[in-house]
């Protein structure tokens, strides 16, 4: 009854299960009970990383062009977020999934409530003197993201399709993604594990179709093992809004995916998504988890108010656990 923390760190294929929302005898889920801390490793109380470099930026990826991508040459958008969050209020739109097998023709979809998402949580971050660089449409570029590497802003969103393709894949989308094919000759096994987890930014579809697009170099294919070549040492706070960026081979070392891959690349701390949520809960539970954070100035306390806001919200709309029980937070210590 003196219980009041409980932190884990799930091993093997328990890494695929959101354990932090488990049933308790009384019918209350974990969450309820305990304030509950998922780890990358038990390490992790005994070495709490501490930002040596403070700054007030935020990079956010969104409402993605996967059909177009102007490359190196993107820039931030530069219209008014608060008249764009007031717009897309107005607008009326059916919602999706988020995730690699929602596709068209064998390419990846639009994802609708992202722009909405990515303005209403600039306008968040702006309120609250963060310093907005918002990468959207055929701006939303690999290039934009690699510049990152060694500036390492202090959040990070990234609002699009994510992707794992398992070993054993046969699906027409997933074979046709771009593994990272750097020293190919002498993957190890970790390395060829994490080139198959991965975000989608502009331009993805060309690669798709086999189409050549004279403004980039890239692919438009961020994988796991990419981001383990990337510094990103100060950065504080990545947010993967997309399906199953949790996921990945899973061994008694953890997994080998995305989480592995921004690890290694040294952010602190995640939040991913374990399967495929819908695109408009999605985009709720982005809004106000941005919110809460700075409301509540705590990760962890943030995640277990914005899962109670989502299952309380339109009527039960989305009580269901498969629209909220997706979302974990990984290494949320403070």
């Amino acid at each position: 009854q003196y219980v009041k923390c409980i932190f884990f760190s799930p091993d093997a294929e328990l890494h695929k299960l959101p354990i932090e929302y488990s049933l308790c005898e009384s019918g209350h889920s974990l969450t309820d009970k305990f304030s509950m801390y998922r780890l990358s490793s038990t390490r992790q109380l005994a070495t709490k990383k501490k930002i040596e470099i403070e700054n007030n930026d935020v990079y956010i990826f969104g409402n993605v062009d996967y059909n177009n991508s102007v490359g190196s040459l993107a820039e931030t958008t530069v219209t008014s977020i608060q008249e764009q969050v007031d717009a897309l209020k107005k607008a009326d739109f059916k919602s999706g999934e988020r995730g690699a097998s929602v596709v068209q023709s064998h390419t990846f979809s639009d994802l609708t409530y992202s722009k909405q998402e990515i303005y209403s949580i600039a306008s968040l971050c702006q309120s609250h003197g963060m310093n907005n660089l918002l990468y959207e449409g055929k701006n939303a570029t690999e290039e934009i993201f690699k510049s990152m590497n060694g500036y390492s802003p202090r959040l990070l969103l990234l609002s699009t399709h994510g992707y794992f393709i398992p070993r054993e894949s046969n699906g027409s989308l997933q074979m046709n993604i771009p593994r990272d094919k750097e020293g190919a000759e002498e993957l190890s096994i970790e390395d060829e594990s994490l080139s198959r987890s991965g975000m989608v930014l502009a331009g993805a579809n060309l690669y798709l179709l086999g189409e050549e697009n004279n403004n980039s170099q890239e692919d438009g294919f961020i994988t796991a093992r990419e981001l383990t070549r990337m510094n990103l040492d100060n950065t504080d706070l990545v947010v993967l809004s997309a399906c199953e960026t949790g996921i990945g081979e899973t061994s008694s070392e953890g997994v080998i995916g995305l989480q592995r891959g921004f690890k290694r690349a040294g952010v602190n701390t995640l939040v991913m998504s374990l399967w495929k949520v819908d695109d408009y809960a999605t985009s709720l539970f982005m809004i106000h988890f941005f919110e809460s954070y700075f409301k509540l100035n705590s990760k962890q306390k943030a995640m277990s108010e914005t899962i109670n806001y989502l299952r309380s919200i339109d009527n039960g709309r989305w009580d269901d656990p498969k629209y909220w029980a997706a979302f974990i937070l990984l290494d949320g210590l403070d």
